[in-house]
């Protein structure tokens, strides 16, 4: 029991120091601040918020999890778990693995307490990972043990009522679904400043609530794939300037820095400034045309959360103030996207859609609908995170334009003409779920 409690203290003072170093970190940041150029200054806020998740992820670089091979393909890592023991029941007769180094606990509701092992991967700008273990080595494993299973975390009134609003954990019984979890890897990749990374989790533990049976591999073996697309260029053309104000940071973090530290993609001066995207000082960036404003007509405003394929009813656009008796041939959708300099500042731009005129009259009322293609503001202007602070959705409106309102393109079918790919288009497998969100958007419950 003596040496559990000295591991214990060890990975609490790992955890410590790093809170304290990024605790430290960002009170000089704050320092500092006044004193930096404001396009540095800007972006410091973020950096700060970010210095905790790196300086964690820190103290695993030495750790259990190690690469021991790497090429242009992947990565390989190893992780070595060792012997492991349980503590001592507790007052509900459950038990805890105690702690290992370097490894944190899994918190889901329902869910036992199982050690995994955390780390941070460099990737390749174009990469499309994925994450298998290719072996294990030994295996320790107990049976019918009542491991302690996480709460569901709540927010309840202090009894005394001075306190307001307190912390706590309401119990869960174990779920009985069989082993878990199902995968013993998982990847979260992310995008920051320029550069491709993943956070992986290694969960080697695995614990079935029916049966009890508590097992583990003592050493098991990762591989991350990069899958870069067919005739990607060669890693080592991928470069861009260093980035002094976060890299060093990184080293201490990426597992892979030595390997990945030039694939770093620098922002392009071409997309700074305005986030309009294809359409600069009011015209077409292909035609050169200045693009019209024309909005006379009623319109109804939709907000678009996801990007796919929607249809908007006449029936909801109707209840939301839609001009009744329009010709199906002038219905229309367009955005608004701002433009510097301009009166009004902003353009109208038409996205092309298709008009279902259910009873083939002509005139767009009950039962016919408008099925347009929409992608969010956040996803086509390529905003930052930072960029992105109030929110990633579009904003369409439906209206009627004199004229004719645009249209999608149209081919012939495909029967022996060389056609569209097999790829489904990003966002397909969304269009029911659209569909609903934009009824409820319309008629909120």
């Amino acid at each position: 029991m003596g040496s559990s409690v000295t591991t214990w203290s060890r990975v609490g003072g790992a955890e410590r120091r790093a809170r304290i170093a990024a605790s430290r970190d960002i009170r000089m940041f704050a320092r500092l601040t006044p004193h930096m150029p404001r396009h540095l200054s800007r972006c410091t806020p973020f950096t700060a918020c970010l210095l905790p998740v790196l300086a964690f992820a820190s103290a695993a670089v030495a750790a259990p999890l190690q690469i021991v091979a790497s090429d242009a393909s992947g990565v390989t890592l190893q992780l070595s778990v060792g012997a492991w023991t349980l503590s001592l029941p507790g007052p509900d007769g459950r038990v805890t693995i105690l702690a290992l180094p370097e490894s944190h606990s899994m918190s889901f509701p329902g869910r036992p307490l199982l050690p995994a092992y955390s780390a941070m991967l460099a990737l390749p700008p174009d990469a499309r990972p994925s994450a298998r273990v290719i072996g294990a080595a030994g295996s320790l494993t107990r049976e019918s043990v009542r491991l302690a299973v996480a709460g569901k975390p709540v927010l309840r009134d202090d009894a005394d009522g001075k306190l307001g609003l307190q912390p706590a954990v309401d119990p869960v019984e174990p779920i009985v679904d069989g082993p878990w979890p199902p995968a013993q890897v998982e990847l979260m990749p992310f995008s920051f400043r320029g550069r491709r990374l993943t956070s992986i989790e290694v969960r080697p533990f695995t614990w079935d609530a029916g049966t009890g049976r508590l097992t583990a591999p003592l050493r098991l073996t990762v591989r991350v794939d990069f899958h870069r697309p067919a005739g990607a260029s060669l890693l080592s053309s991928i470069a861009a300037a260093p980035d002094p104000h976060v890299d060093p940071v990184l080293e201490s973090s990426v597992l892979n820095w030595q390997q990945g530290s030039n694939w770093r993609v620098a922002a392009s001066t071409g997309n700074r400034g305005s986030l309009l995207r294809g359409i600069l000082d009011g015209k077409s960036a292909v035609t050169g045309v200045p693009l019209a404003f024309d909005e006379s007509d009623p319109e109804v405003r939709v907000k678009i959360d996801t990007t796919g394929l929607y249809r908007l009813s006449f029936d909801d656009l109707v209840a939301k103030g839609y001009p009744a008796n329009v010709p199906v041939a002038e219905v229309s959708v367009h955005r608004h996207e701002f433009v510097e300099a301009a009166a009004p500042p902003y353009t109208t731009i038409e996205l092309p859609c298709e008009v279902e005129d259910a009873n083939q009259n002509g005139i767009f009322d009950s039962g016919d609908g408008i099925w347009v293609w929409v992608r969010t503001w956040a996803e086509r202007s390529g905003a930052s995170n930072i960029q992105r602070f109030w929110g990633d959705s579009e904003v369409i409106f439906a209206t009627r334009k004199a004229g004719g309102g645009l249209r999608v393109p149209q081919r012939p079918g495909w029967n022996s003409v060389t056609g569209l790919g097999g790829e489904r288009a990003p966002g397909h497998e969304h269009r029911r779920l659209a569909v609903d969100r934009v009824r409820d958007l319309l008629h909120p419950r």
